[in-house]
């Protein structure tokens, strides 16, 4: 299926969000999404996927989780470094792929996740879809993404941008060093939920995290997790 642009497709925007990542360090992904995963994957065996995988840094926060790990992620540069960090480890393994079009068997696997990506997205639908197709019977996801509660607060994170529809576009101010550009979809939580469930999965909690002091009240994140029952 036709999707829309990426920006991390672009080697610029790439490498600035290597750097970025690479060089953040006690912000919000290590005091809540990284230990997050951490609680969540430890009851998980099998194999889990992760969704827009980028340079793989969460395959190494995983914790107890011992079983086979799947990034898949569009840009071959975000690809390469993550095989160039992490590929000599036998139980993690990175494809190109797109949320759209995963490179995964039906019905093959227990975990599924994905942090920062589903914001990314203008199909929720198609996502959805996607993530149940590959899920077991019993699979377990965990899609991290930008809380709908909290629009405001990412809106002022962004320079120079463009909004048409529900899709913000421009330079962004992220930890370390701004992205020349990204995009970030306002999809409501009743469209992230709905997509979800009108694919046949069931949510079982949905948190807020991401607490910042310059928004001591806006929770930037939210993790909605659930099954596939049936």
């Amino acid at each position: 299926m036709q999707r829309e642009e990426n920006p991390f497709e672009d080697e610029l925007v790439a490498q600035e969000w290597i750097s970025s990542v690479e060089g953040e360090k006690g912000k919000v992904r290590d005091r809540e999404i990284y230990p997050m995963l951490e609680a969540w994957s430890s009851e998980i065996s099998g194999t889990i996927v992760e969704i827009g995988s980028g340079q793989g840094i969460c395959s190494q926060y995983l914790g107890s989780f011992f079983g086979q790990y799947i990034g898949i992620e569009p840009s071959q540069v975000l690809t390469n470094r993550a095989i160039e960090l992490y590929g000599k480890n036998q139980n993690r393994t990175f494809k190109e792929g797109n949320a759209y079009s995963l490179p995964i068997e039906d019905g093959t696997i227990d975990g599924v996740f994905s942090v920062n990506v589903w914001f990314h997205l203008a199909n929720l639908d198609n996502a959805a879809i996607e993530l149940a197709r590959i899920l077991k019977k019993g699979g377990v996801f965990n899609i991290i993404t930008a809380n709908p509660g909290s629009y405001e607060a990412w809106r002022n994170f962004f320079e120079h941008y463009t909004e048409e529809g529900k899709l913000i576009s421009g330079k962004v101010n992220v930890p370390v060093n701004p992205l020349s550009r990204n995009d970030v979809y306002l999809h409501t939580m009743a469209e992230i939920k709905d997509s979800l469930e009108n694919a046949g999965l069931t949510i079982t909690e949905t948190k807020s995290l991401g607490l910042i002091s310059k928004y001591p009240n806006s929770p930037l994140f939210v993790s909605v997790q659930g099954i596939k029952s049936a």
